[in-house]
Order: C-alpha cells, then structure tokens, then sequence
C-alpha cells in the first residue's frame, strides 16, 4: 500500500517512535498473512487496513501517555484518513483503540455497532496488531520474522531472532488474548534464536 499524503503526514507528524511502528506494521502483516492463510477469512482491503492501524497504532502518544490507544483511536475519528471510507476509518479506529488494554466489550459502543462479521474481523486485525506490538515491547526490533501455524487444539507462533534472550525480552503477556479469544485457540510461543 501507498501511503497517501494525509496518512503520511500523520505519521510524520504524530509518531513518536517511527521505528518501532515500521516494525509493528511488518510484523502485523507478516502475521496476517501466515494467518489468512489458516484460515482464508480477509481480503486486500482488510490488509490495507491493517497496515494503517499497526502504522499509526502508536499515534495517541503525542495527545496522551497513559491512554494512548484511546486518544489514537479518537484522532483517527475525528480526523478521517482520505481514500478511506467511514466504516473503514472506524475499523483503522479500533484496531488503534484494541492494541492495548482492555478488550472489546458491550459497553464499546465503536465496536459493538459493527456488524457481527465485521466485529470479528477487527477483532482479529486489533489482534494482529496487539500480539505484534508485545512481540516488540522493548522497541528494539529483536524478532526478525515470524511463523505461524495450526495443529488442531492450538496456534503455534514461532519466533526468529538472533538475540538468544528474544523470548525473554518480548512481552506477549496480555497480548495475545484478543487474538486467542476470536481464533478460538491458544496461541503458544516459540523461538528459534
């Protein structure tokens, strides 16, 4: 996908630490597309968004420390990105809104007015997007790539890193229960370092 100017310039702009989104991004979609390859659920499209909501996932930094995730999702509301529909930006808004914290509940009223379809696949997007980021909580980019696979009761998510303490110094706690919930599996760690 090609940044357009708008989107750029809230990258530009409002993200802090550029790196570590960049790194997010390529994580979440390297990790969607191990996924959908399991199990055949998106499109394009979904992809694209994806990467807008990984990319700004961090946005929120420069309105508010301690809720980030909720001021990233309302400057995305309140500030449409171009080339985006309404219900897209909403789907951009939420996978920013579910990167961290709480998961989504009937109070949400952002993501229980979707559609039942659509509140699984943000839900699994905000989950892509929420296992990424732990796997580079330190921002020091020590995952290189990734594997993702099914052996019928549970996902396995294997880890590569020349780092031999990769697995102690990324934070999947907390992080891969939105992602778990809507797969309906448990999703256990590897790594290869």
């Amino acid at each position: 996908m090609k940044l357009n100017s708008q989107l750029n310039g809230y990258f530009e702009n409002y993200v802090k630490d550029k790196k570590h989104a960049n790194h997010v991004m390529n994580l979440s979609l390297e990790l969607f597309d191990k996924i959908n390859n399991i199990i055949n659920l998106f499109d394009e499209e979904d992809r694209e968004l994806l990467q807008c909501g990984a990319l700004l996932h961090d946005i929120g930094y420069s309105f508010a420390d301690k809720s980030h995730n909720k001021a990233g999702r309302d400057f995305i509301l309140n500030n449409n990105i171009i080339d985006f529909s309404l219900s897209q930006n909403i789907i951009i808004a939420n996978i920013i809104r579910y990167h961290r914290g709480k998961l989504p509940k009937s109070t949400h009223s952002l993501f229980i007015n979707l559609d039942e379809g659509c509140q699984r696949k943000t839900a699994i997007l905000s989950g892509i997007c929420r296992l990424a980021d732990g796997l580079d909580s330190n921002h020091l980019g020590v995952v290189e790539h990734l594997d993702f696979f099914d052996n019928d009761d549970i996902f396995f998510l294997k880890i590569y890193s020349k780092n031999p303490n990769a697995k102690k110094i990324i934070n999947t706690k907390g992080k891969k229960d939105l992602l778990e919930l809507y797969l309906g599996k448990k999703i256990k760690i590897l790594c290869s370092c």
